[in-house]
C-alpha cells in the first residue's frame, strides 16, 4: 500500500512538471515568433513582450514550487530521486532556454525601435535639409514684417536693413496683422478634415482653442488694435516723408472699411470655429471609442486562443486540471469581459443619444464587438463541454482501471479466505469473514452499475475508436466481475462446506467425549451387598439409559451431516469418514456394554435375592431338625399328646413355609465351567438348587415318607458333530451377531454341551466355557422361517432362548429332532414324578414378589459372587450330607455354580 501512495505522489509530480513543461513550450513558440511587422506596431510588439516578460517573471515561482517539491520528494523517497531529479533537470533546462529566448527577443525589440527611430530622425532630418535647400534656392523678400523676420532669422544675411524698410514692415503687419490672422485661421476653420487619428484630433482640438483663445483677445481689447493701426499711420507717413513720398499713404475710409471687413471675417470665423470645435470633438469621441474597441476585439481574439484550444487532457489527472483552469479563465474572461463590454456598449449609446455624425458607424461597431463577444461565449461553452467530455471519458477509464484493480484485488484475497493459515480455523471465524468480504462486495456492485451507465451514455456521444474502447473496456471490467462473483460463489459453498465439517468435528469430539464419559461410568459403582444397593445401582444404570436415549437424535443428527458431506464430496472426507466410523463403534460398545452390565444386574439382583431367601430357609429348617430327629415317643398319654400338639404345630407352620419351598423348587441348574478360588472348606462345597430343593424336601418329610418310584434314567445319545455352531437368540438383542461356526455337540443325561472336537467331552472343556444346556421343558422343530441355510432346527430352552443348530443332512437332523424330543420327555417324566411328593406343591400362589411385580427368579443366569458375605450363606444353606439318590443322574463338577430358572 505505501508503494502505492508513493507512486500516487511521484505521478502528481510529474503530472505538475508535465503542465509547467506544456505550459513553457507554449511560451516558448510565442517568444520564438520572428514575424516582421510595420514599424509603427513595433512599439505595440514591444509593449506586449514587456508583458510577457512580467508573467514569465510572475510564474517563475510556479518553477520554484515544483523545485521545493521535487526536493522534498527526494528527501522522503529516496528510490524515487532518479527520476525526480531527471525531471527537474529537464525543466529548469527548458526555462533557463525560455529565458534566454525572452531576453534575446527582448534585445533584438529594443535594437530594431532604436533602429526605427534613427530612421525616422534621418527622415525628419532629410525633409528639413530639402526645405532649406528650397528656401535657399528660392528667398522671398517677403510681403510682412514676420515672414521678412523669419527669413532674417533663418538666413542670418544683411544684418544692416534700412531704417524705413523696417518701419514700412512693422507698419504693414500691424495693418494687416489682423487681416491676415482671421485668413490664417479661415481655412482651418472651414476645413473638413479632422484627423486621421486620436493625436492628429487632439492637435486640431488644441489649435481650435488658441483661435477661440485669440478671438476671445480681440474681444476683450479692440482699441489696442486701433492704436495700434494709428501708430502704424503715423509712422507710414513719417517713413513716408523720410523716404520721400515712395510709399502710397492710406485714408481713414480704406481702414474704416478694412476694419469692418475683418469684423465680419471675424464673426465668420466665430461661427465655423464653434462647427469646428465640435466635429473634432465628435471625431475625437470617436477615436476614443475606435480605440477601445480595437482593444477589447484585441482582447477577445487573444482570448478566443486560449477559448479555441484542442488540448483536452492525455488522461483523466491532466484533463481535470485543464478543466480547472478552464473554468478560472471562464469566470475571469466572463466577468471582466461584461465589465468591458457593457462599457463600451454604453459609450455608443451615449454618443448616439448625443447625435453624433458617425452613429452609423457606432451602432455597426457595437454589432461587431457584440457579436464576438457572444461568439467568445460560445467558443467558452464548446471548450468547457469538450473539457467535461472529455473528462467524463478518461473518468470512465480511470473508474474502469480502478474498478478493475480493485476486483483483481479482491479476487487475490479469495485463496486466503478459503485456505487460511490457521490449520483448524472456526467456523465462527471463517464466517465472519467471508460475510465482511461480501460486504464489501456490494460497494463494488453501485460501482459496476455506475460503469455501465456511464458507458452506455458515453457510447451515444462517441463513436468509432472511442465507441470501440469504451465497450471493451466495459466488457473487460464486467468479465472480470462475473469471474469473481463465480468465484465467491465456490468460495461461499467451500467455506459453508469446510463449516459443516468442523461443526461435525465439533460435534463428534463433543459426543465421543459424552459417549466415553457414559463407558466410564457404567460399572464404576463398587459391587452391591444387597438387594438394595443392587436396585440403586439398576436405578443409577437406567438414568444412564435415559441420558443415552435423551442424546441419541443428537448423534443420529450428526451422523447425517457427515453422511451429507460425504455425498457432497468434501475435503474432509477421510477424516469425516472415520469420525462417522468411530461414532458409530462407540455407540455399539456403549449399548453393548450396558446391556452387559444390566444384565450381571439383574443376576447380581438374582443372587442376593436368592442368598436372602436361602438364609431364611436355612435357618428355619436349622430350627426345626432337633424335632424332626427327635425319637421321643412319649412315656404317658399326656405327653403324647403334648407330643401330637407340637407335631401338629410344626405341620401347620411347614405349611406356612411350603410357598418359600415352591419358590425354591421350581430353580433349575445349569453347570458352568468359569472356576472361582474360594477359602478354606468352601473351596470343595458344590450344588444345584435341585438339591436344595431336594434336601429341603426330605427334612421337611422327615424319615417316615414313603419314598415315591425311582425316576427313569436318563438316555445318553451318541456323540454328533454339527457342521454349523449355534446362533444367538433372536429375541435378545446383541449389539454384535456372530457368523455360524462349527462345533461338537453331545447329548446326555438331558443336556446339550457344545465342545470345540471330540476331545472336548473327556477334558471337560466346552466351547467358549459355556456351561451345558438343560432340556428341561425345551422344544425343538425344523427352523422353516431360516432361508438362508438348510437342514436347520431351532432349539428353545425353557428360559426363552433360542439356538439353530445344522445339521449335514436332512437324516442327521430328524435324528438330533428326536434325540431332543425324548431328553424333554425324560424331564417332563423327572417332574411329574417329583410332583407326586407329598411334601411338594405345584401352586406359585403367594410366591414373594420383587419391585415392579415381577416373580422372584427371572429365568437369566446368576453367577454367585466371590464375596464371601454372599456366598458363604448360600453354603452353608447347601451344606448336606448325602444327595437323594433320585438326583444321581445329574452331573456334578468342581467349577463355581451356576444357577438357572
Amino acid at each position: 500500500m505505501q508503494k502505492l501512495y508513493d507512486q500516487l505522489e511521484l505521478q502528481h509530480f510529474l503530472r505538475d512538471c508535465q503542465e509547467l513543461d506544456g505550459w513553457i513550450h507554449e511560451k516558448m513558440l510565442m517568444a520564438r515568433d520572428g514575424t516582421r511587422e510595420d514599424s509603427h506596431k513595433l512599439h505595440k510588439r514591444w509593449l506586449r513582450h514587456q508583458a510577457f516578460m512580467a508573467e514569465l517573471a510572475q510564474n517563475k515561482e510556479w518553477l520554484e514550487k515544483i523545485e521545493r517539491e521535487g526536493q522534498q520528494l527526494m528527501q522522503e523517497k529516496p528510490e524515487l530521486a532518479a527520476s525526480v531529479r531527471k525531471k527537474l533537470g529537464e525543466i529548469r533546462q527548458c526555462w533557463a532556454e525560455l529565458e534566454s529566448t525572452t531576453q534575446a527577443k527582448a534585445r533584438q525589440l529594443f535594437e530594431a525601435s532604436k533602429a526605427d527611430q534613427l530612421v525616422q530622425s534621418f527622415a525628419e532630418l532629410d525633409k528639413k535639409l530639402l526645405h532649406m535647400e528650397s528656401q535657399l534656392q528660392d528667398v522671398d523678400p517677403g510681403g510682412d514684417l514676420a515672414t521678412v523676420n523669419s527669413q532674417l532669422k533663418k538666413l542670418q544675411v544683411w544684418p544692416g536693413w534700412p531704417r524705413w524698410g523696417l518701419l514700412m514692415l512693422h507698419w504693414g503687419w500691424v495693418r494687416v496683422k489682423p487681416h491676415a490672422w482671421v485668413q490664417e485661421r479661415l481655412p482651418l476653420a472651414m476645413q473638413t478634415e479632422r484627423g486621421s487619428g486620436l493625436q492628429a484630433v487632439q492637435q486640431h482640438i488644441k489649435k481650435n482653442q488658441e483661435t477661440e483663445a485669440w478671438d476671445a483677445t480681440l474681444l476683450e481689447d479692440p482699441g489696442k488694435h486701433g492704436s495700434a493701426l494709428r501708430e502704424g499711420g503715423r509712422g507710414r507717413s513719417s517713413a513716408q516723408e523720410t523716404s520721400g513720398g515712395s510709399i502710397c499713404p492710406l485714408t481713414s475710409e480704406q481702414i474704416s472699411r478694412r476694419q469692418s471687413q475683418v469684423d465680419r471675417l471675424y464673426v465668420a470665423l466665430k461661427e465655423l470655429g464653434e462647427e469646428r470645435r465640435v466635429g473634432l470633438e465628435q471625431q475625437y469621441w470617436l477615436y476614443q471609442l475606435s480605440r477601445q474597441v480595437d482593444e477589447l476585439e484585441h482582447w477577445i481574439a487573444e482570448k478566443e486562443v486560449v477559448a479555441g484550444s484542442p488540448e483536452l487532457g492525455q488522461d483523466f489527472e491532466h484533463v481535470s486540471v485543464l478543466q480547472e483552469k478552464f473554468s478560472e479563465f471562464a469566470s475571469e474572461t466572463g466577468t471582466a469581459g461584461r465589465e468591458r463590454l457593457a462599457a463600451v456598449n454604453q459609450m455608443v449609446d451615449e454618443l448616439i443619444e448625443c447625435g453624433h455624425t458617425a452613429a452609423a458607424t457606432m451602432a455597426e461597431w457595437k454589432d461587431g464587438l457584440n457579436e464576438a463577444w457572444a461568439e467568445l461565449l460560445e467558443l467558452m461553452g464548446t471548450r468547457a463541454q469538450l473539457l467535461a467530455a472529455s473528462r467524463e471519458l478518461h473518468k470512465f477509464f480511470s473508474d474502469a482501471r480502478e474498478l478493475q484493480g480493485q476486483i483483481e484485488e479482491k479476487r487475490r484475497r479469495l485463496p486466503r479466505l478459503t485456505a487460511p493459515p490457521e490449520p483448524r480455523p472456526s467456523a465462527s471465524s471463517m464466517q465472519r469473514t467471508l460475510r465482511t468480504f461480501e460486504h464489501d462486495l456490494q460497494l463494488l456492485v453501485s460501482q459496476v452499475r455506475q460503469l455501465q451507465e456511464g458507458a452506455a451514455q458515453l457510447r451515444t456521444v462517441y463513436a468509432g475508436e472511442h465507441a470501440e474502447a469504451i465497450a471493451s473496456r466495459e466488457q473487460e471490467v464486467l468479465q472480470g466481475w462475473k469471474e469473481l462473483l463465480a468465484a465467491c460463489e465456490d468460495a461461499r459453498l467451500h467455506v459453508s462446506s469446510t463449516a459443516d465439517a468442523l461443526r461435525f468435528h465439533s460435534q463428534a469430539r463433543d459426543l465421543l467425549s459424552w459417549m466415553d464419559g457414559i463407558a466410564s461410568q457404567i460399572g464404576a459403582a463398587d459391587k452391591p451387598r444387597d438387594v438394595s444397593s443392587v436396585e440403586v445401582l439398576m436405578n443409577y444404570h437406567q438414568g444412564l439409559k435415559t441420558e443415552l436415549e435423551a442424546r441419541m437424535p443428537e448423534l443420529t443428527a450428526c451422523q447425517e451431516l457427515g453422511r451429507s458431506l460425504l455425498l457432497n464430496k468434501s475435503a474432509m472426507a477421510d477424516e469425516i469418514q472415520a469420525q462417522l466410523d468411530k461414532l458409530g463403534t462407540r455407540k455399539e460398545e456403549v449399548s453393548d456394554k450396558w446391556d452387559r452390565h444390566w444384565e450381571w444386574l439383574q443376576q447380581m439382583l438374582e443372587v442376593h435375592q436368592f442368598a436372602q431367601e436361602a438364609v431364611v430357609a436355612d435357618a428355619w429348617l436349622t430350627a426345626q431338625e432337633p424335632i424332626l430327629q427327635s425319637r421321643e415317643l412319649g412315656s404317658s398319654v399326656d405327653e403324647v399328646e403334648q407330643l401330637i400338639r407340637r407335631h401338629e404345630a410344626f405341620r401347620k407352620a411347614a405349611a406356612a413355609w411350603e410357598e418359600r419351598f415352591s419358590s425354591l423348587r421350581r430353580l433349575t441348574t445349569e453347570s458352568s465351567e468359569q472356576e472361582m478360588p474360594i477359602r478354606g472348606d468352601l473351596a470343595k462345597g458344590k450344588a444345584t438348587l435341585a438339591d436344595i430343593v431336594e434336601q429341603l424336601q426330605e427334612k421337611e418329610s422327615g424319615p417316615g415318607l414313603p419314598a415315591g418310584p425311582s425316576l427313569p434314567q436318563p438316555r445318553e445319545l451318541p456323540p454328533g458333530r454339527l457342521p454349523n455352531g449355534l446362533e444367538p437368540p433372536e429375541r435378545t438383542p446383541r449389539p454384535d451377531r456372530p457368523s455360524w461356526v462349527s462345533l461338537y455337540c453331545v447329548l446326555s443325561k438331558g443336556e446339550l454341551g457344545f465342545y470345540k472336537d471330540s476331545k472336548g467331552p473327556a477334558s471337560g472343556s466346552t466351547h467358549g466355557g459355556e456351561p451345558l444346556l438343560s432340556l428341561h421343558k425345551a422344544t425343538s422343530e425344523v427352523a422353516s422361517d431360516y432361508k438362508k441355510k438348510k437342514h436347520v432346527f431351532k432349539l428353545q430352552t425353557q428360559d426363552g432362548s433360542e439356538f439353530l443348530l445344522q445339521a449335514k443332512d436332512e437324516e442327521e437332523m430328524n435324528g438330533w429332532l428326536e434325540a431332543v424330543a425324548a431328553s424333554v420327555a425324560e424331564h417332563a417324566e423327572i417332574a411329574r414324578w417329583g410332583q407326586t411328593l407329598p411334601t411338594t406343591s405345584s401352586t406359585d400362589e403367594g410366591n414373594p414378589k420383587r419391585e415392579g411385580g415381577e416373580r422372584m427368579g427371572t429365568g437369566a443366569l446368576i453367577f454367585i459372587d466371590r464375596d464371601p458375605t454372599v456366598f458363604a450363606p448360600i453354603l452353608n444353606f447347601l451344606r448336606t450330607k448325602e444327595l437323594d439318590p433320585r438326583l444321581a443322574a445329574i452331573k456334578r463338577r468342581e467349577s463355581p455354580i451356576v444357577f438357572t430358572r
